[in-house]
């Protein structure tokens, strides 16, 4: 899990930034827009006002519920304080606890923060009172489009509660592009698909003018009435604040996935995501070490680690710790040696896989579903049965057509798999070339999922989602009825 502000880059780019500056393109607007006497807000003041007040290092809390803790306010301190800090003789910077005291108090109206390092960001000495940087990167401005705001009259002042989202264009999210930077319609070294769009709806616009930033040219679209052609991602994510002597103070922070959680979704998911190989553990709890990440890693990146392969597969240790990170939310992972299934070679900081096998994809069919709003997101608990069709097991993938699945073997199909296909027959799923995927798919559409032959013991999950996949919570035997 990636902390929620901040884009993981080599220390090196954030040497650099610090000690010569980041450079973008174009002046920032007045603050005129961010006075606390507008008792309204429009698409055009959140913009600037999101970037100005870095929006995106806000950490995430319920309201009621702002953290106590310093690690929440570390990146949110430095990115609003970053020009006065000084790096020491490493080139790492260096922030006093005080300033994150102020930067809570200021922003947050949190008094009385308990200090300590935030494990492979920043490392707290108490006898000098400050905190020395470690090796990461962060990402510039966000520019966040708004969707709805509702403006509440309080004792404190008018409260704000605005949803909007992050541009559909991944140079965004990093070090590559911000509002303040000119638009290049001719550099090529950025191509998404996002960034494609959004400069196409620039020049289409006809509102495009030389040395036009990315910032003047989005707010001239909504200026224009064109916000809703802008392309977004899907993530929603949501602020309630109040300004206080022209600066938000943030009462709740939150986000969701930005889709429904259905039964076929989570059915889809669970196949992409190989829920088959998330590690049990209890929640609070996610394992420590290195082995009991080293198939979820491997299973999520076989084609390429194959590939690569010349004899047995070799796996980076750092891809496993990229795969602990984004999907369980772990850092500091202890490397070694997995008896029977990897050996670890500290020198080249590398697994060797030995003689084993895996299973393909399971077919999870979701039994039932609960969410609750925790931390300022989204969490899903998904109580899932597996289909119990030994096929799937080996010898089929949920990709394979019903066509090709015709056994010479007298033991096949087995009684379960043939219930399935009738199943399939009967309700009108069959058609030439379809796979069970897309079959299995359709009878869950069809609140068929049920009658699939399903195993007596469950998985139960615990997670919620970033960037379009799961970070897990928990994972636990249940069993059915």
């Amino acid at each position: 899990m990636r902390k929620t502000f901040i884009s993981m880059l080599l220390a090196a780019a954030l040497v650099l930034c610090m000690l010569s500056g980041c450079a973008g393109g174009g002046d920032k607007p007045d603050e005129t827009a961010q006075t606390e006497e507008a008792k309204t807000m429009t698409a055009q003041d959140f913009f600037w006002l999101a970037a100005e007040n870095r929006f995106d290092c806000v950490p995430l809390f319920d309201e009621g519920s702002a953290p106590k803790t310093s690690d929440e306010y570390l990146m949110y301190a430095f990115i609003m304080n970053e020009e006065p800090l000084k790096s020491n003789m490493d080139g790492y910077v260096v922030m006093p606890a005080s300033l994150v005291d102020e930067t809570a108090e200021k922003y947050f109206g949190v008094t009385s923060l308990a200090h300590a390092s935030d494990e492979g960001m920043w490392v707290y000495d108490g006898a000098a009172g400050e905190y020395t940087a470690t090796g990461w990167g962060y990402a510039n401005e966000p520019s966040y489009i708004m969707e709805d705001c509702t403006a509440e009259e309080t004792e404190a002042g008018t409260v704000y509660t605005v949803s909007c989202r992050t541009l559909a264009a991944e140079e965004f999210d990093g070090m590559e592009l911000s509002p303040y930077f000119i638009i290049d319609f001719t550099e090529n070294d950025y191509d998404s698909g996002g960034l494609r769009a959004l400069n196409a709806l620039i020049k289409d616009s006809g509102l495009y003018k030389e040395g036009m930033t990315y910032g003047e040219a989005l707010t001239a679209l909504m200026d224009a009435g064109r916000t809703g052609e802008i392309p977004v991602s899907s993530r929603l994510i949501t602020y309630k604040f109040r300004m206080e002597d022209g600066h938000p103070v943030f009462l709740a922070h939150g986000e969701d996935g930005g889709e429904e959680m259905t039964a076929e979704r989570f059915f889809e998911m669970a196949i992409d995501e190989r829920f088959d190989y998330v590690p049990y553990f209890d929640e609070g709890s996610a394992p420590t070490r290195a082995g009991d990440y080293l198939m979820y890693t491997f299973i999520l990146n076989e084609k390429p680690l194959k590939e690569r392969a010349e004899d047995y597969v070799k796996m980076p240790a750092a891809l496993v710790d990229e795969t602990a990170e984004r999907y369980f939310g772990v850092t500091g992972l202890s490397h070694e040696s997995f008896e029977g299934l990897w050996d670890y070679d500290a020198a080249t900081d590398e697994y060797t896989a030995t003689g084993w096998g895996y299973a393909n994809e399971r077919i999870y069919v979701m039994q039932s579903l609960d969410t609750e709003q925790r931390g300022g997101r989204t969490i899903y608990t998904v109580l899932a049965a597996p289909a119990d069709i030994e096929e799937f097991d080996v010898m089929m993938t949920p990709d394979m057509t019903l066509d090709e699945a015709d056994y010479e073997d007298d033991a096949y199909p087995s009684e379960e798999l043939s219930s399935l296909n009738t199943l399939i027959y009967e309700n009108g799923v069959y058609r030439q070339g379809v796979t069970y995927r897309e079959a299995v798919a359709e009878l869950i559409r069809q609140g068929r999922g049920g009658d699939i032959p399903l195993a007596y013991e469950q998985d139960r999950f615990v997670f919620y989602m970033e960037d379009g996949h799961p970070v897990f919570l928990g994972h636990y035997t249940a069993y059915g009825d």
